[in-house]
């Protein structure tokens, strides 16, 4: 499986969770190349929290690339 692209979309917290986390971040595309042509797939990751937006999506960052080298 090939990843032709993808997104990582991070938003606020209103209100933050525990007072401290306030981002999440989350898958919001995939496309991937397969015999039949791209398709759009969900890898059902859910979301990862930081403290900052940066830290929100390097944690999604990480899930996702220990996603892709569990199936590929």
């Amino acid at each position: 499986m090939k990843v032709v692209d993808y997104e990582i979309l991070v938003q606020d917290l209103i209100p933050p969770i525990g007072g401290v986390l306030k981002y999440y971040a989350g898958i919001q595309f995939l496309v991937v190349e397969t015999p039949e042509g791209n398709k759009r797939i969900n890898p059902n990751l859910g979301e990862t929290y930081g403290k900052t937006s940066e830290e929100a999506r390097d944690k999604m960052q990480e899930k996702f690339d220990n996603w892709i080298k569990q199936n590929t």
